[in-house]
C-alpha cells in the first residue's frame, strides 16, 4: 500500500478531428464516453480535475502556456496545480481510451513516473516534475514521448485490452466488445 496522494487529472482538449465529432460526448452504453473515465479515474485518486475543456462540476485547469499545445501542456498545468495543493503524484488518463483499467493508478505509483506501455497518456507522475517539465516545453518540446523518455518514466504493463478511440472504426471495435 502506497502513502501517495492522488490528483487525478482528465486529458480532455483534444479536437477529435479523426473521429468526426466531440468523442468525449459520444454515448455508451447511454453514458458519455468522458463519464465512464471520470467514474474509473475517481475511484483512485483522491481528487479529481479536467483539462483542456470545462465538464460539469470537475475543476478545470487551463493550460498555463497558451491552448492548443497538446496533451502535454495540459500536463504540465496539472502538474503545477497538483504540486500548489500539496498533492505527492498526479495520475493522467485521457478521454479516449476504454475500458479505463480498473487498479492501474496503484500499480503506476511510485517514486518515478511511470506510463501504461499501451497507452502512455494512462500515468502517473511525481509533482516533484512539474518544473522539470516546464524546462522541457521551454525548449521547444511538446511531444509526450519525448517527455517520456526525458524523465526516464518506467513502460509497466496491464492485463486487459483497451481500445484508444480515434477514428469511428475504433469506436465500432469498442461497441464489438462494449
Amino acid at each position: 500500500m502506497h502513502s501517495a496522494s492522488i490528483l487525478g487529472a482528465l486529458l480532455a482538449g483534444g479536437q477529435s478531428r479523426r473521429f468526426g465529432r466531440d468523442k468525449a460526448q459520444a454515448l455508451l452504453n447511454g453514458q458519455y464516453l468522458i463519464d465512464h473515465i471520470i467514474h474509473g479515474l475517481s475511484k483512485e485518486v483522491d481528487d479529481l480535475v479536467i483539462c483542456g475543456r470545462s465538464w460539469r462540476t470537475i475543476y478545470t485547469i487551463n493550460d498555463r502556456i497558451g491552448p492548443q499545445q497538446g496533451p502535454l501542456a495540459g500536463l504540465e498545468a496539472a502538474l503545477y496545480h497538483a504540486r500548489q495543493r500539496g498533492y505527492s503524484h498526479l495520475a493522467t488518463a485521457p478521454v479516449d481510451v476504454m475500458p479505463f483499467p480498473a487498479g492501474i493508478i496503484r500499480h503506476l505509483v511510485g517514486p518515478q513516473p511511470a506510463v501504461l506501455a499501451d497507452q502512455f497518456l494512462i500515468a502517473v507522475w511525481p509533482t516533484s516534475l512539474a518544473d522539470r517539465l516546464r524546462r522541457h516545453m521551454d525548449a521547444g518540446e511538446r511531444s509526450f514521448h519525448s517527455w517520456i523518455t526525458h524523465c526516464g518514466a518506467r513502460r509497466l504493463t496491464y492485463p486487459g485490452q483497451r481500445i484508444n478511440i480515434n477514428r469511428p472504426d475504433d469506436w465500432q471495435h469498442l461497441m464489438q466488445i462494449a
